[in-house]
């Protein structure tokens, strides 16, 4: 994807109940770009956007691409949370869990207590942060 069509992709959010992936872009975040968070559905770029909202949020990874980072020590996208697009796109200011992710620690999402991230009712990606928010029924392994 060249410079135009990217930028015409910044703040492209799909409508709510859409299922979608979103992934941080490390080089975009690197260059100093806000709309680091990117949109995905059916394996398709669909926005970069500075923050999101998912409903019935889920973690997936994709184990080749793990591999290849331990063997390499090159990040790629291995993991995802895939969930719908929230119809309240609004920030939550409390009662929330930070989930972070990465490859040269551990595979999985997980909590700052260490346990390992199963999914929540929402998250939450904001604005130039290295996690997401996990709101309501929280799982853990």
């Amino acid at each position: 994807m060249n410079k135009e069509q990217a930028a015409r992709l910044e703040g492209v959010i799909p409508p709510p109940g859409t299922v979608v992936t979103v992934h941080k872009n490390l080089n975009r975040e690197r260059q100093g770009n806000p709309a680091a968070w990117v949109i995905s559905i059916a394996g398709k770029v669909t926005g970069y956007v500075e923050r999101v909202a998912l409903d019935n949020a889920t973690p997936r990874y994709r184990n080749s691409n793990f591999e290849a980072i331990g063997r390499t020590g090159h990040r790629q996208v291995y993991a995802r949370i895939i969930g719908t697009i929230s119809a309240d796109q609004r920030e939550a200011k409390t009662d929330y869990a930070k989930v972070r992710c990465n490859p040269h620690r551990r595979k999985e999402f997980h909590l700052e207590t260490g346990e390992a991230f199963q999914g929540c009712a929402r998250a939450e990606f904001p604005v130039g942060e290295p996690y997401f928010l996990a709101l309501g029924r929280v799982s853990v392994d």
